[in-house]
């Protein structure tokens, strides 16, 4: 066999190796549960909302996903709110919580964890203002 057709084949070989585990590797992360939307929105300023509607690109694993709810105190200490409703809707697509109360003026901080059909938890927060 020609010394200089092997080495051409080890690097054609190769390339395919690298180029197969990129697209795998890239192919993963796209897998991931990721937001799409949320109602309150991040940052907005709105009137006490009946519910928090957090919207992802993929169905999400019931009880490995959730959402939690804080207010959001003058030092920026966190004080949970008590008695949400916590379920998916839309296809299990969409974490939705729901406050047995009208909830008070102020900030508040909505974090939560997304677990899709990967099983790989994504997590995020953002805070919104009721006037």
């Amino acid at each position: 066999m020609n010394t200089s057709r092997s080495a051409s084949r080890i690097t054609t070989l190769l390339k395919a190796l690298t180029l197969s585990t990129a697209l795998l590797v890239s192919g993963g992360v796209f897998a991931h549960a990721h937001l799409v939307s949320a109602s309150p929105a991040a940052d907005s300023h709105v009137p006490s909302p009946g519910r928090i509607e957090l919207t992802f690109n993929e169905a999400l694993t019931p009880r490995a996903s959730r959402v939690t709810l804080s207010k959001v105190n003058a030092d920026k200490s966190l004080t949970p709110v008590e008695h949400l409703k916590i379920e998916l809707a839309g296809d299990n697509k969409v974490l939705r919580a729901t406050p047995s109360h009208k909830l008070a003026p102020g900030s508040y901080k909505v974090e939560w964890r997304a677990v899709g059909g990967d099983n790989h938890p994504m997590t995020g927060d953002y805070q919104f203002m009721i006037h």
